[in-house]
């Protein structure tokens, strides 16, 4: 028996240019269209309102873009999509097809740039994104770069770097999710990015935390 799953391309959350976006000639003449374009649609408060709102986004985005540059270390930001097909046996030996596009290759450097916190869901699509491609082509030194905002920190970027331990593991990281998502058409299944992250980690009582700021919205 076979199965083949579509994979979900995860938006980035944030256009991000080259990385001498700071030199950019045209990137004040780029800026002031992106301000003018959210104050005619109404994403900002109106006339002057707008100004602190405007002021706080550059500063955020300000500090995504030269946690990236400062990441990539002089390497170029061109991120290319690459089609994938690969294939497995799950844990009760039928034949599995992943297959999709995963997007954000810089070389051997899977990168996502969000706006958002980082949290334990952007380690998880990057752990998967890496079994895929490691599965995809295994002599690749593959390694993920996600970069978000700091809880508490504007001017700062928060960054997360992750390897799989071999491209052995590859398979058996396919094997748990596509396990997962099976059982999840069909139950309710009580693993959660925040909990199990720290169930891993042999920290329950961080868990039992997690489990509890989930239900008060936090």
């Amino acid at each position: 028996m076979s199965g083949e799953i579509q994979m979900v391309v995860v938006d980035a959350g944030v256009d991000v240019p080259d990385a001498d976006r700071a030199h950019d000639a045209d990137a004040a003449e780029a800026e002031e269209r992106w301000e003018q374009f959210e104050r005619r649609r109404g994403a900002v408060p109106p006339l002057a309102f707008a100004d602190a709102a405007l002021a706080d986004v550059r500063v955020r985005v300000d500090a995504l873009v030269d946690g990236l540059v400062t990441e990539l270390a002089g390497r170029p930001f061109t991120p290319d999509a690459v089609s994938v097909e690969v294939a497995f046996a799950d844990h009760g030996g039928r034949d599995v097809v992943v297959a999709g596009v995963v997007p954000g290759v810089c070389g051997d450097l899977v990168v996502e740039v969000t706006a958002s916190k980082l949290k334990a869901k952007h380690l998880l699509t990057a752990w998967v994104r890496l079994a895929v491609l490691a599965l995809h082509d295994p002599s690749r030194p593959w390694e993920s770069l996600t970069v978000g905002a700091q809880p508490s920190n504007t001017t700062k970027a928060a960054v997360q770097r992750l390897r799989l331990r071999s491209p052995e593991a590859a398979a058996r990281v396919l094997e748990v999710v596509v396990d997962l998502h099976r059982r999840a058409l069909c139950d309710t299944v009580p693993a959660f990015p925040e909990t199990t992250r720290f169930v891993w980690m042999g920290e329950p009582g961080r868990a039992r935390g997690a489990w509890g700021d989930g239900w008060r919205g936090e």
